[in-house]
């Protein structure tokens, strides 16, 4: 074993005596990048991948979820000074509903109360702010499998209620969907 290393050892000397100094440098330059590079691989690979757990947050609301997450032991940054919370993107889903669970956010313009504002709390009213029957929207809902499509037109359904909705409260006109603010 030793002499097989010792061999291989001695025909790198050899061919690393018989190359030029710039070849050298060059061999040299090549490794440091490869360790660099190498390095910050490794960093972006093992980074936690942050997703918005609430955004749009008013101070209060912000501050009660920092404190449960504090709680809880869940590493969080918060962005956009403070009214995004960004935790675990494999968290993210977990953390909402045991958010939920305990009645945060509690702003009156987040979760259910945007659609009680609006006065969709049942299938039919769900039905005549997308346009669908509220058979369909019964269907939708409880089924376990969407077909494709569905999530895309309800994307777009709600891309259009949310613009007439901020229409209504001084945003920008909706121009051409046709869909006005109930009130």
């Amino acid at each position: 074993m030793k002499s097989a290393l010792a061999g291989t050892m001695e025909r790198a000397r050899s061919t690393f005596s018989t190359i030029s100094l710039g070849q050298k440098v060059v061999i040299g330059l090549l490794l440091i990048g490869l360790l660099l590079g190498g390095f910050f691989f490794f960093r972006w690979i093992t980074a936690p991948t942050q997703a918005p757990l609430f955004s749009n947050l008013a101070s209060a609301d912000a501050s009660a979820i920092v404190d449960e997450l504090n709680a809880g032991g869940v590493a969080y940054t918060l962005a956009d000074g403070g009214q995004t919370i960004m935790v675990d993107k494999d968290a993210v889903y977990d953390l909402r509903l045991q958010m939920s669970g305990k009645g945060l956010p509690a702003g009156e313009d987040t979760g259910y109360a945007l659609l009680e504002d609006q006065g969709i709390t049942t299938p039919t009213a769900v039905g005549a702010a997308t346009g669908l029957p509220a058979v369909e929207v019964v269907r939708l809902l409880i089924r376990r499998q969407w077909r494709e499509g569905d999530v895309a037109a309800l994307k777009a359904t709600s891309r259009r209620r949310v613009s007439a909705y901020q229409c209504g409260r001084g945003g920008a006109p909706d121009h051409g969907s046709g869909l006005r603010p109930q009130g």
